[in-house]
């Protein structure tokens, strides 16, 4: 938890930073990086678009970008697959109830 309060300590800081045009460049990135730490990947994906909208080549950047856009798509998936298993669980029980009542008749 010490870690997760340092690393919102250099966000803010960071925030700071990012307003100084020469420092700018460095502070987004460290801002997505420590944004991505937290699992703030929405946030961090889009720290990073303001980055690469100064300098869209930026390697690290685009490399943290790929990071990101894989751990949204796992996500994505892993949740479509929860939700998609509570819908099939619901139908069963539906299903069941129904089988009840019709038997009951």
């Amino acid at each position: 938890m010490k870690d997760h309060e340092e690393i919102r300590t250099g966000i803010t800081l960071l925030q700071e930073l990012a307003e100084i045009k020469s420092l700018q460049r460095e502070a987004l990135y460290y801002l997505a990086v420590a944004q991505y730490r937290l699992e703030m990947y929405m946030l961090a994906r889009n720290t990073l678009k303001q980055l690469l909208a100064i300098d869209p080549n930026n390697k690290p950047a685009l490399d943290l970008k790929a990071l990101i856009e894989h751990v949204l798509r796992k996500e994505g998936a892993i949740g479509l697959a929860v939700f998609s298993g509570g819908v099939a669980a619901a139908a069963g029980v539906a299903l069941a109830v129904g089988a009840a009542l019709v038997k009951r008749r």
